[in-house]
């Protein structure tokens, strides 16, 4: 069974990985595919925030709207 503190850190890595392939997509000035990476590299990282703060969203709707009412909002 994995733990909270195993999905944070699958989550970051993940949006580590993103934001790698973003230099690289970027160095070889494919922008578009770029700006796709840096894109779900924040999707990433903040769906590991939400769950440190205890929101489990399933969707990426979810994410997207709890982004907004727990941390833009506030």
């Amino acid at each position: 069974m994995y733990t909270k503190q195993d999905l944070i850190n699958y989550r970051i890595e993940k949006a580590i990985d993103a934001h790698k392939d973003a230099e690289i997509l970027f160095n070889h000035k494919s922008y578009q595919s770029c700006a796709n990476r840096l894109y779900y590299a924040l999707y990433y990282i903040i769906s590991a925030h939400l769950i440190k703060l205890n929101f489990e969203p399933k969707l990426h709707a979810g994410i997207k709207i709890l982004f907004h009412k727990e941390l833009i909002k506030t």
